[in-house]
């Protein structure tokens, strides 16, 4: 009876019951299969690539500021990307900047990973990326994407085509990096990006490093960049379009050192600390007083600081003499005597225009209260000895270490700038005095009057 009771109460027969089961069935399996399968053919569509492709190029453009124009776009995986012939451009003339063959990215929770292969940048263009980059992109706190991280096996560096000096042919150049690791940590007070590189495939070398972080205070908003080289020693050449001072060195001067520099509203601060800069050309650092010194030899920064282009101190030293070819005009050097009432040998003997430099090493310190000099040699052997040619510039040489005290006018602007006149070109000394005053004037502290010379430590030895 009971049973019966049960069959009074279903609603349709028990094959009618097994035919909607099985339809119910096949639709759950076939929705999802035509689901798929129809977002299969749609991604296949030129209309679907075109929407996708402009989606992610507008993303990208938001967060770098750059336009980025690629080939194609395709999802192997739902968290894994690769992007072809990609190419970022001007944001207004459109001038490609940086190319990469392929980028393969990965996207997790923890963040995103890229990988650029054949990578290339223009050289000329990278200076504007770079403040592109720092504008749009670090100047805006975020926190979207937890951390970014990009390598880049080689990135080619195409050279510039407005730079066509005849004095830069036969420099050396920075054609390549390798071994590019970058990572990028963002947060609503601080950006931060590190960035590790060599300057060989495979190099031994510790790899250089640039630490860029952006404070998002709003009440002093300010960017810090430090630069260290480790072992590295970096073509001149290629830091000149950011640094155009370094066309003093020289062309094949290199660089190996620290810098750090600091950035807000107000201006900037440069720091250099323990750098060096290796094949200096003496000739290029003294062109506008007539090239005195010739020659090859280091120029090596204990310390810089400089304010909105002015220097407020720089401590260091410069050495001569090891490629033994430096060469120096006696007339000048003993007129640079005679100016600044310097001690010196009997320089009588020394009747050539030129005289051979053997080795020079001198310190120099320059701050508010003037410029002060002093040898770092071992010093003559022969105590007394007269100069030579091949020693004219042997530490000990050029100026007598004695007990007196040793007055210099050097750190009177008009004394320099009369001084900058006694150049080989006596006809250029009146440019020379009206240019380079007015340029040490706007350039360099202002010293004091008492500053002086003074005793053996401050003498060249």
């Amino acid at each position: 009876m009971h049973f019966q009771r049960r069959r009074k109460h279903l609603w349709l027969h028990e094959s009618t019951q097994r035919a909607l089961y099985r339809s119910v069935l096949l639709l759950l399996g076939l929705i999802p299969l035509l689901a798929t399968s129809g977002f299969v053919v749609l991604s296949k569509t030129s209309w679907y690539q075109l929407r996708q492709a402009a989606a992610w190029r507008e993303r990208i453009r938001s967060n770098i500021g750059l336009d980025v124009v690629f080939q194609s776009i395709e999802q192997p995986s739902p968290h894994t990307f690769r992007i072809r012939e990609l190419v970022c451009a001007h944001p207004e003339t459109q001038t490609p900047i940086l190319r990469a063959e392929q980028v393969d990215g990965v996207m997790t929770n923890e963040g995103w990973a890229l990988k650029l292969h054949a990578a290339e940048i223009k050289q000329e263009q990278s200076n504007l990326a770079l403040q592109i980059l720092h504008d749009s992109f670090l100047c805006r706190p975020h926190n979207l994407v937890p951390i970014l991280k990009v390598s880049i096996d080689s990135l080619r560096i195409l050279p510039s085509t407005l730079t066509n000096s005849p004095h830069l042919a036969s420099a050396p150049k920075l054609e390549s990096l390798h071994q590019i690791q970058i990572e990028y940590t963002p947060s609503l007070s601080l950006s931060d990006i590190k960035i590790l590189f060599g300057l060989e495939p495979k190099g031994s070398e510790t790899p250089g490093l640039v630490h860029v972080r952006r404070y998002h205070d709003p009440k002093h908003p300010h960017t810090d960049w430090a630069i260290d080289t480790r072992d590295l020693a970096i073509p001149c050449s290629a830091i000149q379009p950011y640094f155009p001072v370094v066309e003093h060195v020289g062309p094949l001067a290199l660089f190996r050192g620290q810098v750090r520099w600091e950035q807000d509203a107000q201006g900037w601060q440069s720091t250099l600390h323990q750098s060096t800069f290796l094949n200096t050309s003496w000739a290029a650092l003294s062109h506008s007083i007539g090239e005195p010194l010739q020659g090859f030899g280091d120029l090596h920064i204990e310390e810089a600081i400089l304010r909105n282009g002015l220097i407020d101190r720089v401590q260091g030293s410069i050495s001569a003499g090891s490629s033994h070819d430096e060469t120096i005009q006696v007339p000048w050097l003993k007129q640079t005597m005679e100016r600044f009432g310097w001690c010196s040998h009997d320089l009588r003997p020394l009747q050539s225009q030129t005289a051979s430099v053997d080795s020079m090493e001198l310190a120099f310190h320059l701050d508010g209260n003037g410029l002060r000099w002093r040898g770092n040699g071992p010093g003559l052997s022969a105590p007394g000895a007269p100069p030579s040619h091949s020693q004219i510039g042997s530490v000990k040489q050029i100026l007598l270490a004695t007990d007196r005290a040793l007055e210099s006018k050097i750190t009177s602007l008009d004394e320099v700038s009369r001084w900058l006149a006694t150049g080989p070109d006596a006809t250029q000394a009146a440019e020379l005095v009206q240019r380079w005053h007015s340029r040490l004037v706007s350039l360099l502290p202002t010293p004091s009057n008492a500053a002086r010379l003074s005793g053996v430590p401050n003498t060249i030895r």
